[in-house]
């Protein structure tokens, strides 16, 4: 490390630099300095100073050993050198200023206060050198926690920062150690003697002591500066942030990235960010949504996006939130853009050719006089194949490359072959639960689609999800049925020599339970779960749907499991559409969606179909 790099770190971080600290070598061609660590106060188990001169004439060890004893070197000065800035910085008290609005604000001058709706309020500021939080109970009186705010200033108690240095001065050995503490005791600074703290509101009165935290500070109180001795603090109440940013999916060229922000005092609605897309290297703006579908252009290129808090109507309420400045703003970098990917399952053609084949039939029914195209609905079923299951891919899919399964980019696939098809309705199944909240819905809601999801039961990490699309219909009723909480009563006893009345299916499933323990213990294991939901016709508010999904049984041997859940569901489906019917006056259709896990010849298409699964059906078959 050259004397001008070492040099050139001190500057860019404001370290004091000390000769003492440095070991000259004139008679090299090309002057160096060597940072000797034990004038840093470093101790190395083991390691002599010869030692520590041998390791920092290699390249890459020297470096490193050089960039240790530095960041050691910064740590033991970094709060005496931000201390003597705060000073130097600091002319005159706010309420002083002869403008206001032209003053600047730095961190070190506000007082941020959290105070939400529930929980603590904290209060934090700088306050000689490092950062001092107070966590008080919300219903507290103002008084009383200025009052411990003034005791634990005075007192100068160390910071948490400084808790640790201390408890790493321990480990030293007694003689490094002493001449640390005579140093620390020779260049620390005379504690600044704290009068009574106090808040002031914007016409430098105080705020009464009797009100509560919580009550302090609200627009209504009007805080305004936060005075604590001869030093007073602007006080910035609920500072909007945007806490993490992150997003789901590989960049592929031709399919969007949707990033999630977690913020804090921002407002619900995330599309409300400042969102700005870069392309990198060169920080080249491309986006400003939160929307961003990467081009041609960003292939092989890497994407970053930035989330920033609304910003405020006036310029003053800016500057003082502090919405511009890096603490407030949260940034994601993506991967190099990979190339467009080829149409998983050639959906695109498929879907063009099924409007082709729909706008065909409207034409057939227009020639015949019949305008019916409010009827024409286009409706999907999907089995995602849950993320959840990856453990027992290796199995079931042999042939599949890994690489190809990671969920970052199939999922992004799956979304595509979805979209391609233009559905009005769509059921989808194996949706990994924290993958619907991340990925699933933020896409689908974005294109337009309303939804509805239901987790399977007995600590299932997967479930089923519908998707509708919202400029289409309205939303009535959702119901979601874990079927291994039914049966809900035990079937009716029949009396001697007459036959049992089974008045619904359910009744039915009962008595079979009954008669079969096998069949009961076998059935509350399962985590079957389904959706049921009602919607209405935005253009036609007169037509209605029931709409059902599913996931059944997948075991081989459990045909006659299938039957019952898909009997138990449809019944479900009637009792909603009898109730739908009763409130709206018009009978609604219904639809039977899912992954049946069924062949055409089974006992649960059958039923389907023609209602009812003859008793000698092979189904039942033990």
């Amino acid at each position: 490390c050259t004397d001008t790099r070492v040099y050139l770190t001190c500057l860019l971080m404001q370290v004091p630099v000390h000769a003492q600290c440095f070991q000259s070598a004139p008679a090299q061609p090309s002057a160096s300095w060597t940072l000797l660590p034990h004038r840093l106060g470093i101790h190395k188990p083991g390691r002599t100073e010869q030692a520590l001169r041998q390791l920092d004439s290699r390249g890459s060890i020297g470096a490193a050993c050089t960039a240790a004893a530095l960041a050691c070197f910064f740590r033991r000065w970094r709060r005496r050198r931000v201390a003597s800035v705060r000073l130097a910085t600091r002319t005159t008290c706010l309420l002083a200023s002869a403008d206001p609005a032209n003053e600047v604000v730095s961190s070190s001058d506000v007082a941020d206060v959290l105070c939400d709706k529930n929980g603590s309020v904290r209060i934090s500021l700088f306050w000689q050198g490092a950062w001092r939080n107070f966590d008080r109970p919300r219903d507290q009186a103002l008084e009383k926690t200025l009052q411990r705010m003034s005791r634990t200033l005075m007192s100068n108690k160390p910071s948490s920062a400084e808790r640790k240095k201390a408890k790493r001065d321990t480990r030293r050995d007694t003689k490094n150690r002493t001449r640390d503490q005579g140093e620390s005791r020779a260049t620390r600074a005379a504690p600044e003697a704290v009068e009574p703290a106090a808040l002031l509101d914007v016409d430098a009165q105080p705020i009464p002591g009797s009100l509560q935290l919580f009550e302090a500070f609200t627009e209504r109180s009007r805080c305004s500066i936060l005075q604590v001795g001869s030093l007073r603090y602007r006080v910035r109440v609920n500072r909007p942030v945007v806490e993490t940013l992150e997003c789901r999916g590989v960049p592929f060229v031709g399919l969007p990235l949707l990033p999630l922000a977690r913020s804090r005092f921002c407002g619900e609605d995330v599309d409300k960010l400042r969102w700005e897309w870069y392309r990198e290297p060169g920080g080249e703006l491309v986006g400003n949504g939160r929307r961003y579908t990467p081009s041609d252009q960003d292939l092989n290129r890497e994407l970053r996006v930035v989330a920033r808090p609304p910003s405020p109507a006036d310029e003053e309420s800016a500057t003082m939130l502090g919405v511009d400045e890096l603490e407030a703003s949260a940034s994601f970098l993506f991967d190099a853009v990979a190339s467009r990917q080829p149409d998983p399952g050639y959906s695109e053609p498929r879907a063009e050719a099924m409007h082709q084949q729909r706008q065909l039939w409207l034409q057939y029914q227009a020639s015949r006089g019949q305008q019916r195209h409010q009827d024409v609905l286009r409706i999907l079923t999907y089995n995602a194949l849950a993320d959840a299951y990856r453990h027992c891919w290796g199995q079931l899919f042999p042939y599949c490359n890994e690489t190809l399964t990671d969920p970052n980019r199939r999922l992004q696939l799956c979304r595509q072959e979805v979209a391609a098809f233009r559905p009005d309705i769509a059921a989808l199944q194996e949706v990994d639960a924290s993958w619907y909240e991340e990925y699933w819905q933020p896409h689908f809601q974005a294109d337009g689609y309303g939804s509805c999801y239901a987790k399977k039961a007995k600590g299932s990490a997967e479930g089923c999800m519908l998707l509708y699309k919202d400029e289409a219909f309205e939303l009535i009723e959702s119901k979601e049925l874990q079927l291994c909480t039914r049966p809900r009563h035990k079937a009716p006893k029949a009396d001697d020599g007459k036959a049992l009345q089974l008045s619904s299916i359910e009744t039915a499933v009962a008595a079979l339970m009954d008669a079969s323990s096998d069949i009961e213990e076998a059935w509350m294991q399962l985590g079957t779960v389904a959706q049921l939901i009602c919607l209405r016709c935005r253009q036609d508010p007169s037509r209605l749907l029931v709409v059902c999904n599913t996931h059944l049984y997948f075991a081989n041997l459990a045909r006659h499991i299938r039957v019952l859940q898909a009997a138990l569901i449809l019944e479900e489906a009637q009792q909603m559409a009898k109730n739908v019917s009763l409130r709206f006056g018009q009978q609604p259709a219904v639809i039977f969606m899912g992954d049946l896990n069924s062949e055409p010849d089974t006992g649960a298409v059958e039923l389907l179909e023609k209602g009812f699964v003859s008793a000698g059906h092979p189904d039942w078959a033990k």
